[in-house]
């Protein structure tokens, strides 16, 4: 055989052996394939798309929310369940997400090839649980418990016999209806809200906006809001729990209640049009408060009446510095003793250029933070005309700054302004004490001596080696 077919030979068996190599690459193994055969519903649990659970006579539909159109990140939130019957509401998504991983996560103890369906609890069957993907759909029919075991008899769409598996899941179908909604009272993050309208009898609305990461007081003023009590709001509405639901019609205590509610929180939430309503209504238990959130009114532990009742005056932030202390990054300095720049460089302090120990900076950030109001002045012109004895300028990262000016002591304690409010905080004589001893041990701080280097050997002497 000449040279030239035998090349083109072996160029061609080379070629064969690549193409079943990758062919075979694609095929499952012996063990994968074992696995997959076992599996009673053959689909992923991401794929789910819709769930029916039928049981006893009763039904809830379930259907979950589109994928994202950008690619998937650890931090893309989950994808959550709506119930779509008896309830068109937010469903309890851990508990549909932990059905739907039973569901797919089910294999088979053995098959009972040739049994009628009545023999095993298949006619009619207990319940169902109807399943469907972007793609394909299918039913698990739910018999008869296995005696003396673990095990139940279902009935698969996607298998010709009736198989015996683990009866876990059937827990999870004994649950009424109404149980599979969602505990949440407030349908979105904190992050979210976007606006807050606080009404309580005989008061001013309060309305909160949100401003960066938290929110502003718009009305009855436009002020800096208390963080504290904004936190507290924020925290109580993304914490409010339904413990017991009250569903139409409502009994007659619980429309007294409600008749005459001891406050309104209205929430303007990021992508809704209208305002979510949350009506406070009484206490049918110590601790417990009956309240209407959208259209679903219920029973739960709640500690919202302690915001609804928050004066307007106590929404106001008495904090000298909107600034908290991990934020800043350069304090500029003035006052009789000179001006000082206080930076940040590559993770460590430095005073006018020299770097100083990281605590002694630290704890003057933390006493400004810290330093709040016994009490505020509105206006106040003479205040803000007065040279003031202290002028520090706070900046952060973002090129955001902000000035603060601390006057003489008086009776009442230490007027303190900020810039962007037109009123004076009269400060504590413990805080602005803590603010001066704070700088002054600034200003005293030892530079940090960095390490000597090793010393070079002189003229022609050999270096001594170490061992």
């Amino acid at each position: 055989m000449k040279p030239k077919t035998l090349l083109l030979l072996a160029l061609a068996v080379g070629a064969l052996a690549a193409a079943v190599l990758l062919f075979e690459k694609d095929l499952p193994s012996t063990d994968d394939r074992t696995a997959r055969a076992k599996k009673i519903v053959s689909v992923e649990s991401d794929e789910l798309v819709e769930l029916e659970v039928e049981w006893q006579g009763e039904r809830a539909r379930f259907a979950r929310d589109a994928k994202s159109s950008t690619p998937s990140s650890p931090d893309a939130p989950a994808r959550k369940w709506r119930m779509l019957e008896p309830f068109a509401t937010a469903a309890d998504s851990a508990l549909v997400d932990a059905l739907a991983g039973q569901l797919v996560a089910l294999e088979l103890s053995r098959e009972l090839e040739g049994v009628a369906r009545a023999d095993v609890g298949l006619e009619p069957p207990r319940g169902k649980l109807t399943w469907k993907t972007a793609t394909a759909a299918g039913v698990l029919e739910i018999g008869g418990e296995v005696p003396a075991s673990s095990t139940v008899v279902v009935a698969a769409s996607t298998r010709q016999a009736p198989a015996v598996v683990n009866d876990a899941f059937v827990t999870q179908l004994e649950r009424a209806p109404g149980d599979w909604r969602s505990r949440e009272a407030v349908p979105a993050p904190r992050g979210e809200i976007e606006r807050v309208t606080v009404l309580a009898p005989g008061a001013p609305p309060i309305v909160l906006v949100k401003s960066g990461e938290t929110l502003r007081l718009e009305a009855p003023v436009s002020d800096v809001a208390e963080r504290e009590a904004v936190d507290a709001l924020l925290s109580e509405l993304s914490g409010m729990r339904i413990e017991t639901f009250l569903d139409a019609p409502l009994t007659d205590n619980a429309r007294t209640a409600l008749a005459s509610p001891a406050g309104t929180i209205e929430l303007a939430l990021a992508g809704r049009s209208e305002p979510f309503r949350i009506v406070i209504g009484g206490e049918p238990l110590p601790g417990k408060r009956t309240v209407q959130a959208g259209e679903q009114a219920f029973v739960g532990a709640t500690k919202i009446m302690d915001s609804v009742l928050r004066s307007a005056s106590d929404w106001r932030s008495r904090h000298w510095t909107r600034f908290e202390n991990w934020r800043g990054e350069r304090v500029t300095v003035e006052d009789a003793a000179g001006r000082m720049v206080l930076e940040r460089k590559d993770g460590q302090w430095q005073r006018d250029g020299v770097e100083i120990g990281f605590s002694v900076a630290s704890d003057l950030l933390y006493a400004l933070s810290s330093a709040r109001a016994e009490s505020i002045r509105e206006g106040d012109a003479e205040a803000a005309a007065q040279k003031p004895a202290l002028t520090l300028t706070l900046a952060d990262g973002d090129g955001n700054e902000e000035t603060l000016t601390l006057g003489t002591a008086e009776g009442t304690g230490t007027p303190a302004r900020v810039s962007g409010r037109d009123l004076t905080l009269i400060l504590a004589a413990p805080a602005a004490e803590e603010v001066r001893s704070k700088l002054g041990a600034l200003r005293a701080a030892a530079p940090v001596t960095p390490p000597a280097a090793p010393a070079r050997p002189q003229g022609n002497a050999t270096p001594v080696q170490p061992g």
